[in-house]
């Protein structure tokens, strides 16, 4: 997301009301293999949106368990690109990139 880099190196906060966005930062977290109980996970993925949008982690959390919740067909179809690029650039070994997020937010925020 370094093309929609805020002043001071902050992630543009406007990405916080994109709903692919959201689904997609959701997708990249689930895709983490994190060991623990059901309550770290959601502490983890808390933890990620408020070091992305500080001050709106258990919001944003909220936010897309709710969508979740509702089978959102788009913000699933969000998360499913999320998830899977995020699965293969882990199977890279790192090389590559979230190239669905990057096209997205180069084409709306650039």
């Amino acid at each position: 997301m370094f093309p929609a880099s805020a002043p001071g190196g902050n992630v543009d906060p406007k990405l916080k009301s994109d709903d692919f966005v959201l689904g997609y930062i959701y997708g990249v977290i689930t895709a983490c293999d994190i060991e623990g109980n059901t309550e770290e996970k959601g502490l983890f993925i808390v933890q990620v949106f408020e070091q992305l949008f500080p001050g709106n982690g258990s919001s944003l959390t909220d936010a897309c368990n709710k969508r979740v919740v509702q089978k959102d067909p788009a913000f699933k179809q969000a998360i499913r690109l999320g998830f899977g690029e995020m699965m293969e650039l882990a199977n890279s070994g790192g090389n590559g990139t979230l190239h669905s997020l990057l096209d997205h937010v180069c084409k709306h925020y650039v």
